[in-house]
């Protein structure tokens, strides 16, 4: 989505085109990553993490195309790309602390090992799929 952004920075129109493709598509991929998450995490309350999901995706994004609006009139497409990149950074700094990647558990990753590639995934109890 980043590297998008910045290649709306170029002159070459066809840079600009590719750039706005790929920042679009960043930026779809990443709100349907965010809402699939949303469930995943919450342990309960699922359907109200969802809605406030939803709360704080629609409300943000007002507020911030406003703000954004005012820096565009501003300072320019420079001003507002560079703003909106910062953003994007700060959002991938906040969730990589607050959600950090959990390690499989010592049972599972010793037996995703043992596995062969291609083999099916072992039941529970041990049995074979």
């Amino acid at each position: 989505m980043v590297a998008g952004l910045a290649l709306t920075l170029t002159q070459l129109l066809a840079l600009i085109m590719a750039g706005l493709l790929l920042f679009t598509g960043g930026f779809f991929a990443a709100h349907s990553i965010g809402a699939g998450w949303t469930g995943v995490i919450a342990t309960t309350g699922r359907a109200q993490a969802a809605s406030l999901y939803n709360l704080a995706y629609y409300l943000g994004s007002s507020v911030i195309g406003w703000a954004g609006g005012l820096v565009f009139q501003a300072l320019g497409w420079t001003a507002l790309a560079l703003t909106v990149i910062g953003l994007a950074c700060t959002t991938a700094v906040i969730t990589a602390v607050v959600h950090p990647a959990r390690p499989a558990p010592a049972g599972e990753a010793a037996a995703a090992e043992a596995q062969p590639a291609g083999a099916p995934a072992a039941k529970a109890n041990g049995a074979s799929a």
